[in-house]
């Protein structure tokens, strides 16, 4: 079901092909992060210019479990579109997660993870409904939208640790960070075009055990060597923020 909360959000303001409405004025410092979301999604092969993006800022936990009748993460594209984006800094170029509770303190930049929600529209529009939610595989999917908006929730060198380690304790965010990974891999290091991996998708527990083996014998030089920067840049450090007001 879409949904279409404008009478909820008295503000709002466009810049490029995005609209973001929030409950409060929009910052101005919004207008640079649309801008690194647009330089974003132009890496991406099923950009399309043409199609205007609504975006819903909503910092409000109730709110959001209203909208969606569930706890939502970092944010959500609903079925025709519209980007909604749970708890975010705007002026800051964050956005935040509590999903698990008051301990779960992920952040990400808020331009990559409404790229990520775009992206996720995108694939609607260029293989349709149906195809996106029953025949698409939801690693390929959410890895293919973080490799868009060229993030994870968690620190990458963390990340790269447990999957050469082959461990799968949990770990709010590292599903994601998996998924991102193994797209990334078969994007960049198999030269793979996301086409084809929408028509015919791997199968995911062989190509991360590949990249296990990889990193277990090369370790950083097999990442260069496949062309991937995940985990070679400096580790993200993650500010400690206040709870969302409800």
């Amino acid at each position: 079901m879409e949904v279409y909360p404008e009478p909820l959000f008295r503000y709002s303001l466009t810049h490029r092909n995005f609209t973001v409405h929030m409950r409060e004025p929009v910052p101005h410092e919004i207008t640079p992060v649309l801008d690194r979301v647009h330089s974003l999604l132009s890496a991406s092969s099923l950009n399309d210019g043409a199609l205007h993006h609504d975006i819903y800022i909503i910092n409000s936990y109730r709110l959001s479990r209203y909208l969606f009748q569930k706890d939502v993460g970092f944010g959500a594209n609903a079925q025709l579109g519209n980007t909604f984006i749970v708890n975010a800094d705007p002026a800051n170029d964050i956005a935040r997660c509590d999903q698990h509770g008051p301990d779960d303190q992920r952040i990400r930049t808020l331009s990559g993870t409404i790229a990520h929600e775009i992206t996720h529209a995108l694939i609607k529009h260029h293989v349709g409904l149906w195809a996106h939610k029953r025949r698409i595989p939801r690693w390929l999917k959410e890895g293919y939208c973080d490799v868009v908006g060229d993030g994870s929730a968690i620190d990458e060198r963390e990340g790269l640790a447990m999957v050469e380690s082959g461990s799968w304790a949990f770990k709010p965010g590292i599903a994601y960070f998996r998924y991102r990974l193994v797209v990334d891999y078969l994007l960049k290091g198999k030269d793979i075009t996301i086409d084809e991996l929408i028509h015919d998708p791997p199968d995911f527990n062989e190509t991360l055990a590949e990249i296990r083996a990889g990193l277990r014998k090369d370790g950083p030089d097999f990442l260069r060597r496949m062309g991937l920067s995940i985990g070679l840049r400096s580790p993200s450090r993650a500010p400690h923020y206040s709870a969302p007001n409800p």
